[in-house]
């Protein structure tokens, strides 16, 4: 399984939930905390991170669902070729 980067700066319900939802779930959580960590910082605050990113993990579900005959394309290929960000909300 991928490793979490950053993992100290989530709180542990957060992390159980980074965890739960698998390598594409702690593929986002790295997307998001190493290309615009303030945001995550923001949302960990107003605590809506978890809603966000578990929407954002759902989007990217659904794009590679609909894409799987793709395989020979990394899942951050298809998401980015598809037109859907990478990014997490800015708030």
């Amino acid at each position: 399984m991928e490793t979490l980067y950053d993992a100290r700066t989530y709180p542990e319900s957060i992390l159980t939930m980074i965890w739960r939802s698998g390598s594409l779930g702690i593929a986002i959580a790295n997307w998001w905390m190493l290309g615009w960590p303030e945001r995550v910082t923001k949302l960990l605050t107003q605590r809506i991170y978890e809603d966000e990113s578990q929407h954002h993990l759902s989007q990217m579900q659904e794009i590679l669902a609909r894409t799987a005959d793709m395989g020979n394309f990394s899942p951050v290929e298809i998401v980015i070729m598809s037109g859907y960000s990478l990014e997490p909300p800015n708030l």
